[in-house]
This record gives structure tokens, C-alpha cells and sequence, in this order.
């Protein structure tokens, strides 16, 4: 559905036709640049800075796991709801160390 950074994702379950959140785990890729609103009301906007290979890391996600049949095994959720979790896609490469 979306790749919001090179680990976090939000996934389409086709079974259930349920949209998540889902987090890699154990990896953390650096942030893309990201445009924040100032306020609810306002067209200005704040750019933040991408962090050293952010654009490279978010940009491989989309290539490689954007719009593709991947496997998921949820490990836990967080406080926010997101899953976490092992992404495979469908020829059994671990999307983590893909990432590495």
C-alpha cells in the first residue's frame, strides 16, 4: 500500500482486507526527508532534513517490496498499534537483510 521510511511500511492483508502498520524488526533505516504541516489550517510547511542514506533506504523499499506479494510474521505491537515484525518476499528474501 505505502513505505512511509525503508522499515515502515502500511500493508494490505488480502484475507482479512485489513490496511496495518507494520515495522521491520531488528533494523532501523534512517529517515527521508519529510514535509511536516505547521499548523492544521496552513499551507507552510516544515522540511526536515533526511538523515545519511534515507532517500537510498526508502527508495530501495519501494522498489523492491512497493505493490509485491511479501510475507509477513507479526512478532508483537507497540503502543501505537503497529506491528512488528519479519517481511519475506514471495522468492524467501528477508526484507531486513535486503536492507543491510
Amino acid at each position: 500500500e505505502f513505505v512511509a521510511s525503508g522499515s515502515r511500511f502500511r500493508i494490505y492483508l488480502v484475507k482479512d482486507s485489513w490496511i496495518i502498520s507494520f515495522l521491520l524488526s531488528s533494523i532501523n533505516c534512517p529517515r527521508a526527508e519529510r514535509r511536516i504541516p505547521l499548523s492544521n489550517n496552513s499551507q507552510q510547511q516544515k522540511i526536515e532534513a533526511s538523515e545519511p542514506f534515507g532517500a537510498e533506504a526508502l527508495n530501495f523499499s519501494k522498489e523492491h517490496f512497493l505493490q509485491r506479494d511479501v510475507f509477513i510474521e507479526v512478532e508483537s505491537v507497540d503502543r501505537g498499534g503497529n506491528f512488528i515484525g519479519r517481511l519475506t518476499t514471495a522468492d524467501g528474501q528477508s526484507a531486513a537483510l535486503m536492507l543491510v
